[in-house]
């Protein structure tokens, strides 16, 4: 396994961000989630339709197998330094891959199409990592605020969201 990809998922399972705990909340977008892993999300990983009961079930060593086989899947471990792949992988498990690679290829200057290919990462690999995962962030923490003026029902998440943030900027400077 990548050592990367190791620290990146370790970040993702950490109390601040996605924790350990089963949780369906009714104002949560996602539905019922386990380590940060919605039926969504568990469908699309493992290939097959998956239930609430299927989620509920994960252990971590699922999670952590999960998480990275899609990361080298969606190419986020591709990217040059961790806090760019930590920064990307965050925002993409939180709100989906198509937002979080479209803020990279903003970032990055690249056509916007959502997919991270060889154009996105070539042109990655020619700016400042550090400087895109901070453009990543910041365009992550505008989408909330959108977010929150079109649904007001989503302030509810805002502190933890905001603590989720703070631990991915956090992480960038070590």
């Amino acid at each position: 396994m990548n050592g990367a990809v190791d620290v990146v998922v370790a970040r993702l399972l950490s109390p601040v961000r996605e924790g350990t705990a089963f949780v369906d909340l009714p104002d949560d977008h996602g539905g019922p989630t386990h380590f940060g892993i919605t039926v969504d999300f568990l469908t699309e990983a493992t290939g097959k339709a998956c239930t609430a009961d299927d989620v509920k079930n994960l252990t971590q060593t699922d999670a952590e197998g999960i998480y990275a086989t899609w990361m080298m899947k969606r190419q986020f471990a591709a990217l040059p330094t961790i806090p760019l792949m930590d920064a990307v992988t965050d925002y993409a498990v939180h709100s989906g891959p198509g937002p979080a690679v479209k803020a990279l290829q903003r970032a990055a200057g690249v056509a916007v199409d959502g997919g991270l290919g060889p154009l996105t990462l070539a042109a990655v690999g020619k700016d400042d990592p550090l400087a895109l995962a901070c453009a990543v962030c910041a365009a992550r923490a505008n989408q909330w605020s959108r977010d929150f003026e079109n649904d007001p029902s989503q302030r509810a998440f805002a502190a933890g969201w905001l603590a989720r943030l703070a631990d991915v900027l956090e992480g960038m400077s070590g």
